[in-house]
């Protein structure tokens, strides 16, 4: 297959060797040799590309703009248009013209470029003439190609080798690679700039510019010495310390600064014996316009200084370090090696690196593994000795009861190396023997000073926590932990020791660890799950003793959150109540058992947890709604701030009864056998949304919610929320539930509510208060903050006003007080004008409702267009809400 120049060119860019180095030039050469007379034995095929140093290349897309070939240190224009063979000829060139002017180095690197493409054209030619004459041309440049290298060597090895580079004034294409790039490579370790000019903000730039050349060309590198002059400022100083930081840190090289103040001179020495002399030194490069300028990052771009680059080459340079000066070049005792072909060479060195990179990654890894295994292990022996320790503590204390300094020199060996699997008689033991000493302790744990017994209290509660859980199972050793806490937890026996300040201050720290640090709710969770038999249905008496004393341990950090006003205790208690409890799945015993319990139980903290629950971001589940519920049993209409927090709290968990609407909508699509997507939601929580649907009927809750709303105005809100999602959880809601029937025949309530619905008003553009009735009537669209409010409200009472005109007689509807009192009704309370206007506002805002609820009949408009005068996206569950408004307003006109 035929490849293009260019692409050559990016085959050989990424492999780099220094031809000005003998054995890279050599092993060139001889490839080359090896490659041209395997050509003419086997008419070219399968050769392998030649690889040139430093080989760029830049292509255009186009726009009539030539592409850039930089082989080396020069650059080609080449037009896109241009064949092989014109740009070997113009690589022919620029090798003769770089010959003529003494840069021997360079023209070598055209050369061997020229060699490589002109086998390739003789590899694609199917002319036996044209091959011929390509093969007397290769012929003629090899021989240059070997007499260059062999001049090169000599004066190398003489150390009269001497070449000119001129760079013009405003010229282009002079960075540091291409000046000194190609005498870097891997034989480079250690480097000598010396420039009097590394002083200024640009020139320590161009300094680091250098040295990531240096980073980049020389992976052996170990040292770069820098001999500069001595700026008075300190910012040279911090500049030069800045980069000698990351060259230690990130490549391991040494960068040592002096300073001079009679250097003049400016030169880049090499130990692989070259030497660059630049007149003008680092900073032979012209300012740009501005740092967006092209050239402010590529050098290769920037104009430069009129200055001379003398290059020479010693066969032994000598460099003088921190350590000791180099008086003779490292030697090689192994013997001769054979000699490697370019891909071998290539494919070993690789192989090399990964194997390298693979030997320190294990070793690493091992390094890791190696610590991990020796914390274990010295950890566990540790632990051995201790528990060796404790053991022989108890068998010498024997059946009496340790004294106060042993029993506490145990507590401590077992706090250190308990493990549940080998340790749980151990805590047992000291368990028993804490309860003996629990008078002592009380006192003790309650001095201000005894911060370390606290915390070992708790940390030994915490343990018999897990202990129980752990034992859950089998249901063995359980007497001891549970004793333990009714002794340690129970105000009653700790009000024997203590007083009832100190007895408050002490529960409220263990429970206060227990329940942020042991988890405490989630284990007593655990616990009645697997304790508490089977049930055969509700019942707050526990079922057995056990499952009795599990309770009361649930039951005191929430009696202790009742009688104290700690509000970070309570506020973590009731989450963790929430989360573990109220707001999980709902298994039997927590159902059946402990929520009847709690209801019945006159001491149950439920204003605590209705703050927690409408303050704090809990997920409101269909489980939390339906534990509310159950709770409220004991609410009365004695406590009105009681009244305020449920009505809020019930607004915001009645969302849950709207998923009852797929179900009504479901059972009517089976019915008329239509296919909808399938229900996403489980039996056990349609049959739990069932249950609430029977509590909030229940009367003690009607009276409640009705209670609530003669309060204050602000309950009108949360009211109608409640209202609303019951609304549209069934079509005939209005029928079904109690609270709303109830509503609808308090005409005080559907009066204040519609007056708050002609206050609700909206700010306009230019300052104005607009009402959202006439907002919603002018077809223009609500925030969502307004849509809340406005909607629950609006349909609120157009079912209930809708309700409440079917029950009355006409002379109730137009006031004739004489009818009135014949049927023994009430005048209803809207004035006829008052009707004829609501009526025609709720008919402009129902005819704008259409494109809301049906938007598949609204015209059709651009997206960009709905994008602006839409405030909301168009949603299921907004078209369902729009939808049901629409309905409502429909039936309260009819």
């Amino acid at each position: 297959m035929s490849l293009h120049a260019a692409d050559i060119l990016v085959h050989h860019r990424n492999v780099v060797q220094n031809v000005v180095g003998e054995n890279g030039t050599k092993c060139r050469l001889e490839s080359l040799k090896r490659r041209w007379t395997r050509m003419s034995l086997v008419h070219f095929c399968m050769i392998p590309f030649l690889t040139v140093v430093s080989c760029r290349l830049h292509i255009s897309t186009g726009s009539g703009r030539t592409d850039s070939v930089e082989v080396g240190t020069g650059t080609l224009e080449k037009d896109s248009t241009m064949s092989n063979e014109e740009l070997v000829a113009k690589i022919l060139q620029r090798a003769v013209q770089l010959d003529k002017d003494n840069r021997l180095t360079e023209a070598n690197v055209y050369y061997l470029e020229a060699l490589s493409l002109l086998m390739e054209i003789c590899r694609e030619t199917q002319d036996e003439e044209k091959k011929k004459y390509l093969r007397s041309k290769m012929d003629v440049y090899m021989r240059r190609a070997e007499t260059l290298k062999k001049h090169i060597n000599d004066e190398k090895s003489k150390g009269t080798y001497h070449e000119v580079l001129r760079i013009e004034n405003d010229s282009i294409g002079h960075s540091y690679d291409s000046v000194f790039g190609r005498f870097l490579n891997k034989d480079v370790t250690s480097i000598v700039v010396q420039d009097p000019y590394v002083l200024a903000f640009h020139q320590c730039q161009n300094f680091l510019q250098a040295c990531e050349l240096f980073v980049k060309k020389c992976e052996n590198l170990k040292q770069i010495n820098l001999l500069t002059g001595e700026d008075s400022s300190e910012n040279q100083k911090q500049w030069l310390e800045q980069l000698r930081a990351s060259l230690l840190s990130k490549h391991d090289i040494c960068l040592n600064v002096k300073y001079s103040s009679t250097l003049h001179d400016r030169q880049i020495l090499l130990n692989n014996g070259w030497i660059i002399k630049i007149g003008r030194g680092l900073d032979y490069f012209k300012a740009v316009d501005n740092k967006f300028s092209i050239g402010s990052h590529d050098y290769d771009l920037r104009p430069c200084f009129e200055t001379n680059v003398d290059i020479f080459h010693k066969k032994n340079v000598q460099f003088k370090n921190s350590r000791k000066f180099r008086t003779a070049p490292e030697q090689n005792l192994a013997g001769a090696s054979r000699k490697e072909g370019r891909n071998e060479l290539l494919q070993r060195a690789h192989l090399e690196r990964m194997k390298r990179e693979e030997s320190r990654q294990r070793q690493n890894s091992a390094v890791r593994i190696q610590s991990v295994i020796r914390r274990f292990l010295c950890r566990q022996k540790y632990y051995a000795v201790e528990r060796q320790e404790f053991d022989n503590i108890v068998k010498h204390v024997g059946s009496n009861v340790p004294d106060e300094s042993t029993f506490t020199v145990l507590i401590q060996k077992l706090l250190f190396f308990y493990q549940k699997s080998l340790d749980g008689a151990r805590l047992l033991w000291i368990s028993n023997h804490t309860l003996r000493h629990y008078t002592r302790l009380l006192i003790t744990v309650n001095q201000p000073e005894s911060q370390i017994w606290r915390w070992r209290l708790s940390k030994l509660l915490h343990l018999n926590l897990n202990f129980l859980v752990d034992q859950s199972s089998s249901r063995e050793s359980l007497a001891t932990p549970l004793r333990l806490f009714e002794v340690f937890t129970s105000p009653e026996s700790i009000e024997q020791t203590l007083s009832k300040e100190l007895t408050t201050t002490f529960l409220i720290q263990m429970y206060g660890r227990l329940v942020q640090n042991s988890s405490y709710v989630e284990r007593m969770r655990q616990l009645i799950d697997n304790l508490t038999p089977p049930l055969l249905g509700p019942s707050p008496g526990p079922p057995t003793t056990l499952a009795g004393c599990l309770l009361s341990m649930l039951q005191r950090p929430l009696l202790l959150a009742a009688q104290v006003n700690d509000s970070f205790f309570n506020e973590v208690l009731m989450v963790e109540m929430c989360r573990h409890i109220l707001c999980g799945d709902m298994s039997e015993p927590i159902k059946w058992f402990v929520l009847p319990a709690l209801a019945q139980w006159t001491d149950f903290p439920f204003l605590p947890l209705l703050h927690t629950i409408a303050t704090c971001q809990l997920p409101n589940t269909t489980t939390l709604l339906y534990s509310v519920l159950v709770l409220e049993k004991r609410l009365t209409s004695s406590n009105a701030d009681m009244i305020r927090e449920y009505l809020n709290v019930l607004a915001v968990l009645s969302c849950n009864f709207t998923n009852l609407a797929a179900i009504n909508d479901q059972h009517e699509d089976e019915e008329e056998e239509t296919e909808k997507d399938p229900l996403k939601i489980s039996k056990e929580e349609v049959q739990m949304l069932k249950e609430c649907e029977e509590l909030i009927n229940d009367n003690n809750v009607v009276q409640c919610l009705l209670y609530g709303v003669n309060l204050s105005g602000e309950m009108i809100f949360p009211m109608c929320q409640i209202c609303h999602n019951l609304l549209m959880a069934d079509k005939i809601a209005i029928y079904k539930y109690k609270v709303l029937s109830s509503l609808a025949l308090r005409d005080n309530f559907l009066n204040d509510l519609w007056s708050t619905i002609l206050n609700m008003k909206q700010t306009s553009l230019f300052g104005n208060a607009v009402p959202l009735l006439t907002v919603i009537s002018r077809g223009k669209s609500l925030t969502s903050d307004d849509t809340r409010r406005i909607v629950p409200m609006l349909a609120t009472f157009c079912s209930l006003f809708s309700l409440l005109a079917r029950t009355l007689h006409d002379a109730e509807f137009y006031g004739d007080e004489d009818a009135s009192s014949s049927t023994s009704g009430q005048k209803l309370k809207f004035s006829i004008a008052t009707l004829v206007e609501m009526i025609v506002r709720i008919k402009e805002v129902a005819l704008r409702l259409v494109e809301l609820a049906f938007p598949e009949s609204s015209l059709s408009v651009s997206d960009q267009y709905r994008n602006v005068i839409q405030s909301e996206p168009i949603t299921a569950a907004n078209t369902h809400m729009w939808n049901h408004l629409f309905k409502v307003n429909h039936s309260f006109l009819l």
